[in-house]
């Protein structure tokens, strides 16, 4: 019975009200409310791939790639 009684008092603890409340979502699409941007850039890198034999271990393929002075262009659009 102590049991029950102990259980039934952390029931009403911690014990909350969950509910979902339905809403309507109109999103601002005015020109003032979006923004843009544009930048440009330069990459360079060095990438390497590895690739081993998962039964003997041995090196498979050893692959590099240089990148040197490759332009990048990126935009976004956000409201």
């Amino acid at each position: 019975m102590k049991k029950h009684a102990i259980a039934v008092m952390m029931i009403a603890v911690f014990s909350e009200s969950v509910y979902a409340e339905s809403t309507l979502f109109i999103p601002d699409v005015s020109p003032d409310s979006v923004t843009t941007s544009l930048s440009v850039g330069v990459l360079n890198g060095k990438s390497r791939e590895l690739v081993y034999d998962t039964d003997t271990g041995r090196k498979s393929s050893h692959l590099v790639w240089n990148s040197k002075n490759v332009p990048t262009l990126q935009g976004a659009v956000s409201s």
